[in-house]
């Protein structure tokens, strides 16, 4: 149920963001600037959220943990970002409106971060 609610919690910051701060996705211009505002912007909804997660289930803060958690989870939002980009540029999605080509985005970012944990899930037990 937490693996759920933190998709969909992210799912809906995703796309706030994107209709809202980054409204030039598609623009070769401004790649490298919304890759790391991405980044950023992904890192501090990773720490908001473990940190949450942590408090409410009674566990110590373990402040490494959450970083490395919060670094991984935003390096791979940025390596979907650039394999939406790389779509994007090859002449993939021209017939897509905004919001679905955001939804495709968002799509993309939470399956690379769900197979990610879920892999890592499966090697560490």
């Amino acid at each position: 149920m937490y693996f759920l609610a933190k998709l969909i919690y992210l799912a809906i910051a995703l796309f706030i963001f994107f209709t809202s701060i980054i409204t030039n996705v598609d623009d070769k211009h401004y790649a490298i600037n919304n890759k790391l505002y991405l980044f950023i912007y992904f890192f501090i909804l990773q720490f908001i959220f473990e940190v949450i997660s942590t408090i409410m289930s009674n566990q110590p803060i373990d402040i490494n943990s959450i970083i490395q958690t919060c670094i991984s989870s935003s390096l791979l939002a940025v390596i979907a970002f650039d394999v939406y980009n790389d779509l994007i540029y090859n002449g993939y999605f021209l017939n897509y409106s905004e919001n679905q080509k955001y939804a495709i985005l968002i799509l993309l970012i939470l399956g690379f971060i769900t197979i990610i944990q879920v892999l890592q899930i499966i090697l560490t037990t």
